[in-house]
């Protein structure tokens, strides 16, 4: 679920979420702000939401929660991984649904990591899938300072997907990300949900060769 949409035939909404398949496990980065929207992309891309074993949460905004009850009902329920500093009346309301909950600074779940942003001000997780694909939901701790701190932890990071928090900033910071990012080696974006148009404009512009463009609906396989 994306607020652009992807491919014909699915909904979109001010919100994200993403459904990872590995040769090992079946997850879901964030669900959204809609239970039905989810539901009903889940069904037209033939997931079964029964099936997905954990169920991320970068963070506690309802663009990118509202879909959980989306899993209430289900016998099988996903595993809730959120990041340390979620509000207590959150945690509660997660718990009160049946949720397996635990919060996190790192956490290896078989070959995908999930590392707290270190956020100054917003807890933030992101999710690292092999081959230094690096997964986001909004990135309020700065997209190019979160690359740095994945760095730092001795990780990788070669393409971005997800929320790079940049729809209201001017060009200039654009351009300074966009540049930041590829002096610390990313060399794909996949820009969506609160990125903004200024950065596919600039991708476009001066580094086509990095751009790819997803939406609700999109499937890409590395």
């Amino acid at each position: 679920m994306d607020n652009f949409l992807g491919r014909e035939g699915f909904e979109t909404a001010w919100g994200l979420s993403i459904y990872v398949s590995t040769s090992s496990l079946k997850l879901m980065f964030d669900a959204g702000p809609s239970r039905g929207i989810l539901i009903r992309n889940a069904k037209r891309a033939g997931i079964s939401l029964e099936e997905v074993e954990y169920l991320l949460l970068s963070h506690p905004h309802g663009d990118h929660v509202g879909g959980i009850s989306a899993f209430y009902p289900l016998a099988h329920k996903p595993k809730v991984i959120v990041p340390k500093g979620f509000s207590p009346r959150d945690l509660e309301y997660l718990r009160s649904l049946g949720f397996d909950l635990e919060e996190v600074e790192e956490l290896e779940i078989g070959e995908v990591k999930v590392v707290d942003s270190l956020g100054r001000w917003m807890p933030e997780l992101v999710c690292l899938l092999p081959g230094g694909i690096m997964l986001t939901g909004c990135s309020h701790n700065g997209i190019s300072r979160i690359v740095e701190e994945v760095l730092r932890r001795g990780e990788e990071v070669k393409a971005i997907i997800g929320g790079l928090h940049l729809f209201s900033s001017p060009p200039f910071k654009v351009k300074r990300e966009v540049e930041k990012l590829i002096d610390l080696g990313v060399e794909k974006i996949a820009p969506m949900h609160c990125s903004g148009r200024g950065v596919i404009r600039y991708l476009e512009r001066e580094h086509p060769e990095m751009l790819l463009i997803l939406g609700s609906g999109s499937e890409v396989t590395f």
